[in-house]
């Protein structure tokens, strides 16, 4: 199979400018109830636009989270394919496969980890360069990226718990409930905000290895990429 090399910081881009949009609509979705609060105590007749705000903004909080996933998975396809096209040894996983891993049940819970971890590790731009005597796979897993997986299972755990006990008990929401909501979708943006920098990061080493690569060929980079 023919792997082609591309930039994949162009995706990196578009998960951090979803990111920004779904961190903007949150901040909204929490806000306005407090001022929708006060205005309808004066303005009863605003309530049917209290309404449909309640029902447009999670739908537009969902659809900036969805935009932000699909542009992540289009970046691990390109990242990992990129891989495969500067015919490093020993990698794992095929482009595809590194995105099916998510959606595979109770798999998904640690294998996107090691997809990652293979993703970065080899990404190294002094790993596997002609003359250079220092395999990828001898590069240690980030610790900071095991916290930060183990920390993104524990945030969709709670989520889940959270929803399914309010579901079944009926539980009206307190200001408590409410702040903790609000600390909750904090720590969710300084996740996402974490795989963003993975992205970018990873991005800019796959472009140094890719010219360290050419030039101990003997064949230097002018452009790291080909054109789109």
């Amino acid at each position: 199979m023919n792997y082609v090399l591309r930039d994949p910081f162009r995706f990196a881009q578009w998960m951090n400018k979803s990111m920004t949009a779904f961190a903007v609509v949150c901040l909204l979705y929490f806000i306005l109830p407090i001022v929708f609060g006060f205005v309808l105590r004066r303005n009863p007749e605003f309530f049917g636009l209290y309404r449909v705000f309640t029902f447009v903004v999670p739908i537009v909080m969902l659809g900036a989270l969805v935009a932000y996933f699909a542009f992540f998975f289009l970046w691990l396809h390109q990242a990992a394919t990129n891989l495969h096209a500067l015919h490093l040894p020993n990698l794992s996983y095929k482009p595809h496969f590194s995105v099916i891993w998510f959606f595979v049940p109770i798999a998904n819970i640690v294998m996107p980890y090691f997809i990652l971890s293979e993703v970065v590790r080899a990404s190294d731009p002094v790993a596997d360069v002609p003359g250079r005597k220092f395999p990828w796979h001898f590069n240690p897993a980030p610790g900071s990226l095991l916290m930060w997986w183990i920390s993104l299972q524990l945030c969709f755990f709670l989520l889940i718990y959270r929803v399914l006990n309010w579901v079944t008990t009926g539980e009206s929401v307190t200001k408590v409930h409410f702040l903790l909501a609000m600390a909750f979708m904090g720590f969710v943006f300084f996740l996402l905000n974490h795989l963003v920098s993975i992205a970018g990061e990873v991005s800019k080493q796959q472009i140094a290895k890719y010219k360290a690569i050419a030039q101990a060929s003997e064949n230097p980079a002018v452009n790291p990429w080909p054109s789109q």
